[in-house]
Formats: C-alpha cells, structure tokens, sequence
C-alpha cells in the first residue's frame, strides 16, 4: 500500500510504502518500503534504488563493493569478475528451479 511521495527534484522521487501481511499481529506489523524513482526523458519511469526497513540497496551494495575492493586491492578486473560469476549462478539457479 502506498503511503505518501516525496518529490526531490522534477525527475527524482521517493515512494513510500508498506507492505501489509495477513498475519500482521504475529509480525510485528507492516513492512516499510522506499523505492526511488526517476523520471525518463520520454516520460517512462524507472527505480533506481529501493529501501527496506530503513536500509537502502545502492547504500549496501557500494559498501559490499568497497569491502570486496579492499580485500582485493582495488582490482575492478576482479570485482567484475566476481559479480559476472554470481550472475552466472543465479540465472542457472533460476533456469533449473
């Protein structure tokens, strides 16, 4: 369910939301989700960012990449290789399950 927006510039918005369960008392209530949104230059939209429970993605994402660049002495070469592998993974994960 949808919440409330917050526009931060023309083009880059912020929707709030919450996920409402069934079996909410035993929950602890809704779910707080954010999802940013940014506006095409052909009118389409499109999220480049998403917050669960006060934790944004890009946010944690750039901080796994700092780590993983420092435990690899900032080598891209093997950051990207790392995450093409991973990809690799899920995508035959996902065609087998």
């Amino acid at each position: 369910m949808v919440t409330g927006a917050v526009m931060r510039s023309p083009d880059d918005f912020i929707v709030n939301a919450e996920i409402i369960r069934a079996t909410e008392a035993e929950n602890g209530g809704p779910l707080k989700l954010a999802l940013r949104v940014r506006a095409q230059p052909e009118g389409s939209f499109v999220m480049t960012d998403m917050q669960f429970e006060g934790i944004w993605l890009a946010i944690s994402q750039r901080a796994d990449f700092t780590a993983f660049l420092q435990q690899h002495r900032g080598d891209i070469s093997a950051l990207t290789d790392s995450l093409r592998s991973k990809t690799q993974t899920m995508s035959s994960t996902a065609r087998a399950g």
